[in-house]
């Protein structure tokens, strides 16, 4: 079995955005997005993955907030409350996977 590997794995890590296209992603890589004002935290998501599987988790302050399968064309948004701007914590698994996501926050 294959432990963590990117193969061909472009893209950034900037506050507000997050994004990669990857020819090949196994295991699971993590990403804290910097907490924004307000009392509510508003995240959205685009996937294509047409080879594997991709999921996507998001915890803050330690609970799961989401937890799904972003395989194949996804594309949507989660918001939840966060007063105290807890951090957050996002984390794409991915089996065999080729493709591209996008995340804004």
């Amino acid at each position: 079995m294959r432990g963590n590997y990117t193969k061909n794995w472009q893209g950034s890590d900037v506050p507000g955005h997050i994004y990669a296209t990857f020819d090949g992603f196994n295991g699971h890589h993590d990403f804290y997005p910097k907490s924004s004002s307000g009392t509510k935290t508003k995240i959205k998501y685009s996937t294509d993955v047409p080879t594997g599987t991709m999921a996507l988790e998001v915890k803050c302050d330690g609970k799961t907030v989401l937890n799904r399968d972003v395989t194949g064309t996804v594309r949507d948004s989660l918001t939840f409350d966060n007063p105290g701007h807890n951090p957050v914590q996002l984390t794409l698994k991915a089996k065999d996977a080729a493709g591209k996501f996008d995340i804004t926050y």
